[in-house]
């Protein structure tokens, strides 16, 4: 073998470490022992497929918990460079044989094949397909090999649209990628460089400069920006020395160079840009993963995670990254989840989240009396807690800021409880008079430690200024709530069609069938029964049930039914139905599902706009405890205006099901 196809295929280790998007667990600080080492790490985009490769193979697992392998043909070729369907569970790989071939996820059928070329190299040996991508419609395909040439397939016929070949003499390209909007294709070079081109024109637009071989690179969101990284050599005492592997970010259209980070001395680096376009992830061989401001390039975060890092991918919400690393010996590794800072391109909204400054900017509220509730800092933590006496008690700041109306965003804070009773926790985002507001439950066992929480939604409408809330359910005077780090920023990536609360105590998946259907009567097609009302005005339309609270006002306006069926702890649980309003006006949807006793329940807060069709709404969530007994409520809590509409109503257990919390999806959302 030539030492430059030697060097080459040391350089693919590297590169192709680079090319994943995505996550590879779905709990957090989750750790999994794995017998071969993972090389690469993938999430699709629309969360409902894991994909996880190592040496010869690679697996799939679906939502369901279902896992087709994928065996790569070990005999024959080694798979080089891979990556996800934008939109379609479809993968795309390239590999030593000079072939790219496409696979369906589901299945795990070959599609199509793609020889990329049937030349040999000096060594007799095919041509290497370094790098694949798909274009962001799908309707493209590229590949990028150690010949000097990408190619660009028509993803329907098959057929090569493009041939172009680096005008480098006897180039070889170590990776190549599409760039997020579809306007630029990238390429690197075993020779020391990426070359930009436009992907339209495919004429090349610059030229860009590392000290060594490229080992890949990552996109901002949006495509403007391009971060690189290569085994860069300089000189020690006049003599060439690998002793740094910089991070350089370019502007993508004037391939000026934005700024350069030094990432140190190392064997192996690993580069991702965070979904949001915030933050840049890197990895190393010293298992240092660091969190980088892709603003500033200043560093957020260094976190190491024991052992060489052997594949990186941030989870598509840009809430966590998953980490692989590979043990001292070779033979295997482990993989987890770690939750990074929060993005620095929008500004946190709340004043003295991390309470360095006692409590100032937080207040606190109670009924019947204002003194049904204390509040304190304990070093750097608040901690409050509701009297036997109160019939509500809460801590909150107003932040001051608006927010625009349709505005995701993201709130995120850790809790504790020092009691020895567990502590039910109500977390509501508003505006000044609860006109609006979006709302999460959390459940914390006794004396647990701080840990962090998510709760991620939109706005309805304007919010003038948005409020931040935290009300303790539990009327024991006990102990004390303990909140510390929180933020609450707006997220313009994230979906606008669902409210998450992301609970670090979710369960991992198990095994066991799905349940049956725990309702009776689900379509309301034989009446009411089981079902009741409470405090409602209700009628049977054609098989779909209307109600709504008549004046005065009830908080109790309710159709229920007693499901007279148990449920173990921890037990995933999904909730679909259809829900539809036929008044003038929005209509505020309550869906609890709780235990007998109430001691355990988890709710959805949903808005319905005016005149709405029937659509089929989806909630999960866990069992904190075991239930003697499933309960369901949904309630019209908006009072008067006739009527809330329902039907189609299915609750079952789930155990293969992967929840992070209670997750509440409105039609449109893509539901993992």
């Amino acid at each position: 073998m030539s030492i430059k196809r030697l060097r080459f295929y040391i350089v693919l280790v590297f590169a192709f470490l680079l090319t994943f998007e995505g996550v590879f667990l779905m709990n957090v600080v989750a750790i999994q022992s794995v017998s071969d080492p993972i090389f690469y790490l993938a999430w699709n985009s629309s969360a409902t497929h894991l994909l996880a490769a190592r040496a010869n193979y690679f697996t799939v697992t679906n939502s369901s918990g279902v896992v087709r392998t994928i065996i790569n043909n070990s005999n024959v070729y080694r798979m080089t460079s891979i990556k996800w369907h934008p939109f379609k569970t479809e993968i795309l790989t390239g590999s030593d044989d000079g072939w790219m071939r496409r696979w369906n996820a589901d299945t795990g059928q070959l599609i199509a094949s793609y020889q990329h070329s049937a030349l040999l190299d000096v060594d007799n040996r095919p041509f290497v397909v370094a790098g694949v991508d798909w274009k962001p419609d799908g309707q493209r395909l590229l590949s990028g090999g150690s010949d000097g040439k990408f190619k660009i397939w028509d993803a329907t016929t098959g057929s090569t649209l493009h041939t172009i070949t680096d005008p480098l003499t006897h180039a070889a390209l170590t990776w190549a990628s599409w760039s997020p909007d579809g306007n630029w294709i990238a390429t690197g070079l075993y020779e020391a460089r990426i070359r930009v081109w436009n992907a339209s024109t495919l004429t090349l637009t610059s030229t860009l400069y590392h000290a060594g071989t490229i080992l890949g690179g990552t996109w901002r969101y949006d495509g403007t920006q391009l971060a690189t990284i290569a085994h860069d050599v300089v000189e020690v005492s006049g003599m060439p020395s690998t002793t740094d592997h910089p991070i350089r970010v370019w502007n993508t259209s004037t391939g000026q160079l934005s700024y350069t980070i030094s990432n140190g001395v190392q064997r192996i680096s690993l580069l991702r840009w965070s979904p949001e376009g915030g933050r840049i992830a890197s990895g190393n061989s010293r298992g240092e993963l660091k969190i980088w401001n892709a603003q500033t390039g200043a560093l957020m975060e260094s976190i190491n995670v024991g052992s060489a890092i052997t594949a990186l991918a941030w989870r598509p919400d840009g809430s966590q990254i998953a980490v692989a690393t590979v043990n001292p010996d070779g033979r295997g590794g482990t993989s987890q989840i770690i939750n990074p800072p929060p993005s620095p391109t929008t500004p946190n909204v709340v004043t003295n989240g991390n309470f360095d400054t006692n409590t100032n900017n937080w207040s606190s509220f109670a009924t019947p009396n204002a003194s049904d509730v204390q509040m304190q800092w304990n070093n750097g933590v608040l901690q409050f807690r509701r009297l036997t006496s109160a019939t509500s008690a809460a801590v909150l700041q107003n932040t001051g800021v608006a927010f625009p109306a349709n505005a995701p965003f993201e709130a995120r804070f850790d809790l504790g409880n020092s009691s020895g009773v567990r502590k039910r926790v109500l977390v509501v985002l508003h505006d000044t008079n609860f006109t609006d507001q979006q709302s999460c439950v959390f459940w914390l066992a006794p004396n647990v430690p701080l840990r962090t929480y998510f709760v991620r939604s939109v706005t309805n409408l304007a919010w003038s200024p948005a409020y931040i809330s935290f009300y303790e359910g539990t009327s024991d005077g006990n102990g004390w709530v303990q909140i510390d780090n929180v933020s609450l920023r707006q997220q313009p990536q994230l979906s606008t069609q669902q409210t998450l609360c992301l609970d670090p105590n979710a369960p991992a998946p198990s095994t066991g069938n799905d349940s049956a259907n725990f309702l009776t009567n689900p379509n309301f097609s034989s009446g009411l029964s089981p079902w009741w009302v409470s405090d409602t005005t209700w009628q049977l339309t054609g098989g779909i049930m209307d109600w709504y609270s008549p004046q005065p006002p009830s908080p109790n306006t309710a159709v229920v039914q007693d499901t007279n069926t148990p449920v173990g702890l921890r037990v995933p649980l999904e909730l679909t139905l259809q829900l539809g309003n036929n008044s003038s006006v929005r209509k505020r949807i309550s869906i609890i599902i709780n235990d007998g006793d109430w001691s355990d329940s988890q709710s959805c807060f949903l808005w319905i706009p005016p005149f709405s069709a029937l659509q089929t709404y989806t909630m999960r969530t866990y069992t904190t405890e075991a239930w003697s007994e499933a309960h369901l409520s949904v309630y019209d809590s908006s009072r008067g205006n006739p009527w809330a509409r329902m039907d189609n109503v299915t609750l079952r257990a789930r155990p293969t099901l992967s929840v992070r919390g209670t997750e509440c999806y409105r039609p449109g959302a893509l539901v993992p």
